[in-house]
This record gives structure tokens, C-alpha cells and sequence, in this order.
């Protein structure tokens, strides 16, 4: 390969990147949050909160602008990634690199939507399916006093234990009980979907809460396990909008027992990389408690 050719190439890339840098910054960060209500029937559609871009999703977003202007930093990142692919996860390899950390909600956020105020004294404890680097965790350490994770991911594990997060064996976690489970976009991630509801539900404390996170449209992917990167248990949700697959996702966890809360819809965040500086997907937010 002759250095003119890299050169264009980089050239080309760093031009692309530039209109899709200013592309970003005029797009209406609004679009993210808004719902049409309009069709819902009432039990759906009065639980629904509008949650708006604050200063804590914002400071995600400089941040992640920042660390992808580090040039020399994420070309070694798409080299790394390019020869890591062979032998890991893509979830594996960001944890190898530390990069990719996602968000869901800030801290404001998530106080809106479950009605929780930081813990200063009792107890109150949380378990966080599918953790990754527990960059999502670290927003909701203040409200709990013990805090349990579970990841497939042996780097990710890692990066957890650094951070003082207790990993829990991803077998046994439903045979203790918590006050607040997460599970934020993993659902769409898991070979049984449907079991791991039901353990949630086992596992949650009378009255328990939870959160979950689920991307719109649902398109099943399992990066470990499944038949070929398929679940062994299906969801039936209607994707054809954000408010239906709501919809069918309050119907299924009403059938389970919870009681569904609050909904909202957010933007599922992405740290960038040398192409562009964060990416993101759209999330149904909910929060439910059990009936009992």
C-alpha cells in the first residue's frame, strides 16, 4: 500500500467525518424523547414521562466529542479492534481497550423515572444484569448500599472489580434476593429472555423494583450462545413503532406480575471513535415494581 493512497484515504475519512461532526451538532436532540401518545390506550399512554437532554447526558456527549478528537488514540483502536475480532467479543474487545462505554440515563433521569432520592442511611441493595464496564452502574452506585453485577465478558468483569462492583456468577444470581434489579438492554442480548424475566421476578424482594432498558426496534442478537447469534426464547413485541413495542412490553410484564410505573423513551448512547463521535439507538425506558 503506497503512502498517497493511505493519505487519501485518511483524507477522505477525516473530511467524511467532518460533515457528519457538524451533521450531529444541528440534528434536534429533542426528536429523542418525544412520543405520539395519540393511539395508546390509557393504561399505557397516561404512564408515560417525558424526559428531556439534561446536563448529565450532555457532559456524556463533550466527553465522548473529546476522547474521539484523540486522533493517534483511535486509529490504534480500529487496528486493535481489526486483530482482536479474530479471537473476541466486540463487548470483550471494549473492555481491552476501554472504550465504547454506553448511556442510558443520567442520574436526574433515573431519579425521575423510579422516584428514588440518593441513599443516605438503611439499606437498599441492586443488582445490574449485564453490567459491562459499569460505566450505567456508576450512575446508580449513590442510590444504593450494596450493589451486585453479573457480565459474560472476563475483560468487562475485570474493568468491574476495578471500579469496587461485586460480580456474581451469571448462573447463580437468581437464588439471592434484591430490592432493585436493571436490565438495561440486554434483553435483546440473552438466549432466554423470558426465563430471565422470571428470575428477575424470583429474585426481586416484595414489591421490588425494576428497570429496563429494551432498543426499538427489537432485533434479537446473542453475541455468546444462542444457534447462530439466535435466542432459545422468543419475545413477541410488535416493533412496527417505539409506542407499540411499549405497548406489548407493559402487556407482557403485567402478565408477569409487575406493575408498570413509568415509561419513557431515550437515546441509547455510544462513545465514537475515529468516524464519528458517539452513536446512538432508540430505548424504551421502563420502570415497574411487583404486585406483591
Amino acid at each position: 500500500m503506497s503512502r498517497s493512497y493511505f493519505r487519501g484515504n485518511l483524507a477522505r475519512a477525516l473530511y467524511k467525518r467532518m460533515l457528519d461532526e457538524e451533521s450531529l451538532s444541528n440534528f434536534d436532540k429533542s426528536k429523542w424523547y418525544s412520543c405520539d401518545l395519540s393511539y395508546l390506550p390509557d393504561y399505557v399512554g397516561e404512564k408515560f414521562m417525558q424526559l428531556e437532554l439534561d446536563t448529565g447526558t450532555e457532559e456524556f456527549l463533550e466527553n465522548s466529542l473529546n476522547k474521539s478528537e484523540l486522533m493517534f488514540i483511535q486509529l490504534f483502536h480500529v487496528l486493535a479492534r481489526a486483530f482482536l475480532s479474530i479471537f473476541l467479543t466486540q463487548t470483550s474487545i471494549n473492555g481491552v481497550l476501554g472504550r465504547g462505554s454506553m448511556f442510558v440515563f443520567s442520574s436526574m433521569q433515573f431519579e425521575k423515572l423510579t422516584g428514588l432520592a440518593p441513599l443516605a442511611l438503611g439499606e437498599r441493595s441492586l443488582l445490574d444484569l449485564g453490567a459491562g464496564d459499569g460505566a450505567v452502574t456508576d450512575v446508580m452506585r449513590p442510590y444504593f448500599s450494596r450493589i451486585d453485577v453479573t457480565e459474560v465478558s472476563w475483560p468487562m468483569q475485570r474493568v468491574l472489580r476495578s471500579k469496587g462492583f461485586s460480580v456474581v456468577d451469571v448462573n447463580s444470581w437468581a437464588d439471592r434476593k434484591y430490592d432493585f434489579i436493571s436490565v438495561l438492554n440486554l434483553l435483546d442480548r440473552c438466549e432466554k429472555p423470558l426465563t430471565l424475566l422470571n428470575d428477575v421476578k424470583r429474585s426481586l424482594k416484595s414489591r421490588g423494583g425494576v428497570i429496563i432498558a429494551l432498543v426499538w426496534p427489537f432485533r434479537p442478537y446473542v453475541e455468546s450462545g444462542g444457534i447462530k447469534n439466535k435466542p432459545l426464547e422468543n419475545i413477541s413485541l410488535n416493533n412496527t413503532s417505539v409506542e407499540e413495542q411499549a405497548k406489548d412490553l407493559t402487556r407482557i410484564l403485567e402478565y408477569l406480575d409487575f406493575e408498570v410505573v413509568r415509561w419513557s423513551r431515550v437515546p441509547y448512547l455510544c462513545e465514537g471513535d475515529f468516524f464519528q463521535s458517539y452513536y446512538w439507538l432508540t430505548d424504551i425506558l421502563l420502570y415497574a415494581r411487583l404486585k406483591y
